[in-house]
């Protein structure tokens, strides 16, 4: 029953990890609600070695050197179906629009 505990604490880790990743998404990205839960889905699903906050996603683009695709589509993984096309465009101008709040604040 031990392992039954342990899923069960990571599942709500999980869940926790999502409403955070969704809100930052949300309020501070500035998407529409069914979008951020569904990209905060598809990256806690993913455990991404690294991003464990959404503020980890910011530091990471700056690590790509401006080049977004190739970004999203490591983070989001590469498959080309729609929604992950869209989701890799989204996950970067949610990514920009934080960044530009930022500036403007230390500015």
């Amino acid at each position: 029953s031990f392992s039954f505990l342990k899923d069960t604490a990571q599942k709500e880790e999980s869940e926790l990890k999502k409403e955070s990743f969704t809100t930052f998404f949300i309020e501070k990205g500035q998407l529409k609600k069914e979008v951020a839960i569904d990209l905060a889905n598809t990256i806690v699903d993913k455990d991404i070695k690294g991003i464990d906050a959404p503020e980890d996603l910011v530091e990471a683009l700056k690590m790509y050197d401006e080049d977004e695709d190739k970004f999203s589509a490591e983070i989001l993984g590469d498959d080309y179906g729609i929604s992950t096309k869209l989701h890799q465009r989204l996950l970067v101008k949610a990514l920009k629009n934080i960044e530009m709040q930022r500036n403007r604040l230390t500015a």
